[in-house]
């Protein structure tokens, strides 16, 4: 009778041994699948960042390049000066865009912005010949988020894509705690809040993922196209 229960004693201690192992590799192959799924989450994420911002610096410097060859093109040969500023603004957004692109790398910090990165931008697509106003209540130095530039870049492009000809005007202000760009231009817009482009649903995504909203569609007036977004209580920059 000691033996047999010797014997039970030992069989029951094995088999919940047994289970308890069976239970801990059950757990661990759980584990594993919830982290290799996470893993693959975050790359199709960083992909999704990745693409969005070269989506925006190639789109913005093909669409200024378009409209620039284009007047370069009605110019020749009887305003030779004006083909060459063309020329000019086409160098110089290739070699921005280029050096955009150098730094655009997976995992990559986001480069920091200020409100003058907005001024600047606005100057280059005065240079080359669209008429944009500018009003703000920052200086120039006041740090930006990075996802409200591109919104303003984005926009910027759209309307020379789409209401080429129209004047446009930009508006980046502190709003009690938010911070809103809002671009709005004068002409007829094809593209509506059910037809966006990629560029305008990536930056809705970023900016929701920030806290922030992004709103696109006709004007109150109903003539042209306005973008704005709005993001909350901070203005330096973001992934």
């Amino acid at each position: 009778m000691v033996i047999m229960a010797v014997a039970f004693a030992g069989g029951l201690a094995t088999a919940r041994a047994r289970a308890r192992a069976y239970r801990a590799a059950a757990e661990e192959a759980v584990h594993k699948d919830v982290l290799e799924q996470a893993v693959k989450g975050a790359v199709v994420a960083e992909r999704h960042g990745f693409a969005r911002e070269i989506h925006d610096i190639v789109s913005h410097a093909v669409g200024v390049i378009a409209m620039q060859a284009a007047a370069a093109e009605v110019s020749w040969p009887h305003d030779a000066a004006r083909v060459n500023d063309c020329l000019a603004t086409i160098a110089e957004t290739a070699r921005k865009a280029l050096a955009e692109l150098t730094l655009v790398e997976p995992a990559a910090p986001v480069a920091s912005r200020s409100y003058s990165d907005v001024v600047e931008l606005v100057e280059r697509m005065r240079a080359s010949g669209v008429t944009v106003g500018l009003t703000s209540n920052l200086d120039r130095s006041d740090p930006l988020d990075h996802s409200l530039y591109r919104v303003v870049q984005e926009a910027l492009t759209n309307a020379v894509r789409h209401a080429p000809g129209s004047s446009v005007i930009v508006r980046v202000e502190r709003l009690g705690d938010e911070i809103m760009a809002r671009v709005t231009d004068s002409g007829s817009q094809a593209t509506s809040t059910d037809h966006r482009g990629y560029g305008l649903i990536g930056l809705e995504e970023r900016l929701a993922f920030a806290g922030g909203t992004l709103s696109a569609g006709t004007s109150p007036d109903g003539r042209g196209f306005r973008v704005e977004a709005r993001l909350p209580g901070r203005m330096g920059a973001s992934a």
